[in-house]
């Protein structure tokens, strides 16, 4: 019922992970409908910190400077293609001036993990559970290229200037005393929507898999609801690729998760705007991206999209080739219809949970026999406890703007099948 070179496939075109690392780490996995992994709401808010200083370097030649994303355990694993990358993440690290005031992000340390860097948060800077893991992202790459002097000469040019470092978790900083401003505290401020910025840095490979890709920005804007992330997408030649774009995006297996808010194009670009499903902690944000033709001359040439199972694209030559003998996508839909019933027994038997995990199970069957298959689960209305949006920052005085919810794709399932 699962291809797992399939579905290695699709969650490494948009990370970037080798095929034998990604086939490795779903192999591990009891199900499939997630391939990327949600972080943690403290892993998410150190994901975004780094993205928000990748996503404003210019002269990528790959989306965030980012070749590979991939999650180990808990934490992320980034490989980066320049020094420069390395740089912008250390203009984030915290340093104190000799007049008192703070640069960099207070509460963000490094430090050398062999031939890694690894960031991550001081201990008063997020909260400490027993089944949450310490946040942590490690950095590497550029290849040749040696971290630790990069580490030792940022060190040096800090402390020649006369400012003192408090990035080394081996020595202790203390908090704040007064709970800081969210213009001035750049966690406080992402940690309205940290989820929503994680998500873009566990798909970097995302965006030059789609035609035309030339560059990609990334910056925020504080609103009344919380944080948007607004993506600046430069693409050479006519073609947007928005559809593809949005139907990633709105994917559950592979993609974020999002809903669509509106999709507007004229000649020069598209807009698409995309907002979270309600109730999710950490997504209190519209995400935006604005597609323009990259103001380059006429000698660049555009390259073509790359295919991507997620979507349904046909692999190239060089990827494996899955269920090679199932019909075409295109072929007309088959006639009729089935419907089955399962009902939750009345004795102590299967939960409900295992039963629509068991109804899932039949769906795959026809499914991988190239039917269109749905799983509807009907539930009764809720009665739990209401639960306090942490989430929600002080500054959120209007609710996240709603959406039209859709179909929500179970698994990645060879064509023409779909569940």
């Amino acid at each position: 019922m699962y291809s797992i070179d399939q579905i290695s496939n699709a969650a490494a075109q948009l990370t970037g992970e080798s095929l034998e690392g990604a086939r490795l780490r779903l192999g591990t996995l009891q199900r499939f409908d997630q391939l990327v992994p949600v972080a943690s709401a403290n892993q998410a808010r150190l994901e975004s910190v780094l993205v928000s200083a990748l996503g404003a370097v210019t002269g990528q030649t790959r989306p965030f400077g980012v070749r590979e994303a991939k999650p180990e355990d808990e934490g992320l694993v980034l490989r980066v293609e320049r020094a420069e990358e390395v740089q912008a993440l250390f203009g984030l690290l915290p340093s104190l001036t000799k007049k008192g005031p703070w640069r960099g992000v207070r509460g963000l340390v490094v430090q050398m993990d062999g031939a890694r860097l690894r960031f991550g948060f001081r201990t008063w800077l997020y909260e400490q559970s027993w089944w949450s893991a310490e946040p942590a992202v490690w950095v590497t790459g550029p290849h040749g290229e040696d971290l630790a002097a990069l580490l030792a000469a940022h060190d040096g040019q800090i402390r020649a200037a006369g400012h003192s470092v408090q990035w080394d978790p081996q020595c202790p900083a203390p908090g704040p005393k007064r709970k800081e401003p969210a213009a001035r505290s750049l966690v406080r401020r992402l940690s309205a929507s940290s989820a929503m910025g994680s998500a873009l840095l566990r798909r970097p490979r995302l965006w030059d898999s789609l035609a035309g890709y030339a560059g990609v920005q990334v910056d925020t804007r504080m609103t009344d609801y919380g944080l948007d992330w607004i993506v600046e997408r430069q693409v050479a030649g006519p073609q947007f690729d928005d559809a593809r774009l949005i139907e990633v995006l709105t994917d559950h297996v592979v993609g974020c998760g999002l809903r669509i808010l509106n999709h507007t194009c004229d000649t020069e670009g598209c807009t698409v705007r995309l907002a979270p499903r309600p109730g999710r902690w950490g997504w209190r944000g519209v995400l935006t991206v604005h597609s323009r033709k990259a103001s380059f001359g006429s000698y660049i040439q555009a390259p073509g999209p790359r295919p991507l199972t997620a979507v349904g694209d046909r692999l190239s030559v060089s990827r494996p080739q899955t269920n090679a003998s199932s019909p075409d996508r295109g072929v007309p839909d088959r006639d009729g219809a089935v419907i089955q019933l399962t009902g939750v027994p009345l004795t102590d038997g299967v939960a409900r949970e295992d039963l629509s995990w068991i109804a899932e199970q039949i769906a795959a069957v026809w499914t991988t026999q190239g039917l269109a298959t749905a799983v509807v689960l009907a539930q009764d209305p809720d009665h739990g406890f209401g639960l306090l949006d942490r989430g929600r920052p002080a500054w959120a005085t209007a609710p996240v703007p709603e959406t039209v919810a859709g179909w929500r794709r179970l698994r990645v399932a060879p064509p023409p099948g779909e569940l």
